[in-house]
């Protein structure tokens, strides 16, 4: 069988004959997924999403700090489930936005080790609030 990989906003869509996993989806069509199957797996970073069989859409946990407000400026970003307690030196004080892709979530503090202020975002944030922004030193990714 031959598969085709594309990435396609953010996500990798594999196309392939039949590529569900049984043991791991839920059963297509069931009123729980509205018709197609999931396959979550929170521990590695990894979401997929079978909108009908043959068809497997891999979204990989990432998020991306920026700079300045409105996703500009310098950024960087991170993959899967992660944890830094203490920032570098080159991004302690300066993150002022976020995206997030994949169903991921970032808790980012303003002092080392997830101490002091601190909040969690679900989804983009064009600007981290006036308490974190320019004064987040730790994040969590998950």
């Amino acid at each position: 069988m031959k598969t085709s990989m594309q990435v396609l906003s953010g996500a990798f869509v594999l196309l392939a004959a039949l590529a569900t996993t049984p043991a791991l989806a839920a059963p297509a069509g069931s009123a729980a997924n509205g018709g197609g199957s999931v396959i979550n797996q929170p521990g590695i970073g990894l979401h997929l999403t079978l909108p009908s069989p043959g068809i497997v859409v891999l979204k990989a946990k990432k998020v991306c700090a920026y700079d300045d407000l409105f996703f500009a400026g310098r950024y960087i970003c991170w993959t899967g489930n992660t944890a830094i307690a203490q920032l570098p030196a080159a991004w302690n004080d300066r993150i002022e936005s976020l995206k997030a892709y994949g169903g991921a979530r970032i808790t980012l503090c303003s002092n080392a080790n997830y101490q002091g202020d601190c909040a969690t975002f679900a989804a983009d944030a064009p600007g981290v609030g006036i308490v974190l922004m320019d004064h987040a030193s730790s994040l969590k990714i998950w």
